[in-house]
């Protein structure tokens, strides 16, 4: 007997979230368990869809969102430390 196939596809996307959240440690505790939760999102989003395309769709939105929010003329490098 295997593992029923609902659980090794939790565990999966479980997994994958923990290993995803931790990789954006450089922003911070909040920013890495918020891209935890991201992650499992977007894992849920393939699992009931069946694609790579809603994940893929709903992450260049959030982009795009970001990107809309810059004024114009605004620098985008970071601000020089003194």
């Amino acid at each position: 007997m295997g593992t029923p196939r609902y659980l090794a596809v939790s565990l999966a996307m479980i997994a994958s979230s923990a290993v995803f959240g931790p990789g954006h440690i450089y922003q911070g505790a909040k920013g890495a368990i918020a891209t935890t939760i991201l992650g499992m999102v977007f894992a849920i989003l393939f699992v009931t869809t069946g694609t790579l395309w809603a994940p893929i769709v709903l992450r260049a939105l959030m982009d795009a969102r970001l990107l809309l929010m810059i004024d114009e003329g605004q620098s985008l490098e970071p601000a020089a430390q003194t």
